[in-house]
């Protein structure tokens, strides 16, 4: 896991390097490689630096080439674990901060290659994207971006039916995202009592027996858990308590999703 990061921490030079504007063109895309192959080398502090970042128009391919320090980086561990490299850089690009580069190799149609080496000597380590693979990353991007979306929209609209008076005092105060949950907040009566863990856990066996056994009557929940769970989101009740304290409750979609007959 800590080689992943260290991959990842290098990957985070790439979104400063290569800042730019949306032109698909491939000359843009020269162009911007150019300008950032002028900063370089780019220190990556003790594990090593970018040392240079190049365009091969034959190929329409981007070449980034790091000298990296064997104290901190593991050239040769590294090169069991190609597939968690590419899946690593996979998410950066569709990460906020890789948003732009994705964005200028889909347009451009380019592939993406990276070239570690230990030091100024050994083996070198590549790792590809390939042009397909840059598409597809962009294309479940724009997906990801969608759902994300009709889930806010959802959000949005159980935020107009609030506060939510459940009966017997409890009560709905608002909806919102946070920490990739969808997360509903409730304000809860003197009569229910979730001092103990027992308690605590009948609660919440008594909530994930009623969102099952609803699904089936309810298509707005189901296109909602389909939702969450595409984008790995779980579902989170913020409980407020009489006395001010909070409890958190989180239940994620596959403990409901195919469990409906499961239901009260």
């Amino acid at each position: 896991m800590k080689k992943i990061l260290r991959m990842l921490f290098v990957l985070s030079l790439i979104a400063a390097a290569t800042a730019c504007s949306h032109n698909s063109n491939r000359s843009q895309l020269e162009a911007e490689v150019a300008a950032a192959n002028a900063a370089c080398p780019q220190s990556l502090g003790v594990s090593g630096s970018l040392v240079s970042i190049a365009y091969d128009k034959g190929d329409n391919e981007v070449v980034m080439s790091y000298t990296m320090n064997p104290t901190y980086v593991d050239i040769e561990a590294l090169r069991g674990v190609t597939s968690e490299q590419k899946q690593a850089m996979g998410n950066f690009l569709k990460g906020e901060s890789g948003r732009q580069m994705l964005t200028l190799l889909d347009e451009a149609g380019a592939s993406l290659r990276l070239v570690f080496r230990a030091g100024d000597t050994g083996n070198p380590l590549e790792v590809s994207l390939s042009s397909d693979d840059i598409r597809e990353i962009a294309a479940d991007t724009d997906v990801v971006d969608n759902e994300l979306a009709q889930i806010g929209d959802i959000v949005a609209a159980e935020n107009r039916q609030c506060p939510d008076d459940y009966g017997e005092g409890v009560v709905l105060t608002g909806v919102g995202l946070e920490h990739k949950s969808m997360v509903y907040n409730i304000t809860m009566p003197d009569s229910v009592d979730l001092s103990t863990s027992e308690r605590l856990s009948g609660y919440r066996d008594a909530l994930l027996s009623n969102l099952r056994g609803s699904v089936n009557t309810n298509p707005l929940m189901q296109n909602t858990l389909n939702l969450l769970k595409s984008v790995d989101y779980s579902i989170r009740y913020r409980l407020t308590m009489p006395d001010s304290t909070t409890i958190v409750i989180d239940i994620a979609p596959d403990e409901i999703i195919g469990h409906e007959n499961e239901g009260a």
